[in-house]
């Protein structure tokens, strides 16, 4: 802009050319501000995806974890049925009616 004010005192540019580079300059600096405000809203938006991601990724570990947790009790309970039934075979004794 000073430039600019010093090639119009010099006589080397127009006063409307000045006026016309002040105003590409305000747009383009209105240009600038917006696309600075629009990265701004893109990291925020990138920011709060990422933690959604990474919430979405511990709901999934802590049901997963739920339902391994799960399992394993129905497998305490199958396991402990099976050894209770092996023990009573193991015990019962089989006799003919007839000795002999």
């Amino acid at each position: 802009a000073k430039l600019v004010e010093a090639m119009v005192k010099k006589g080397l540019m127009a006063r409307t050319e000045q006026l016309r580079v002040e105003r590409e300059q305000t747009e383009l600096n209105g240009q600038l501000n917006l696309a600075g405000e629009t990265i701004k809203k893109a990291k925020a938006a990138i920011t709060e995806a990422q933690l959604q991601v990474d919430e979405l990724g511990l709901q999934l570990q802590q049901e997963a974890l739920d339902e391994l947790t799960q399992a394993l009790a129905e497998l305490s309970v199958v396991e402990e049925t099976i050894r209770g039934a092996t023990d009573k075979v193991a015990r019962t004794d089989i006799r003919s009616p007839v000795d002999g």
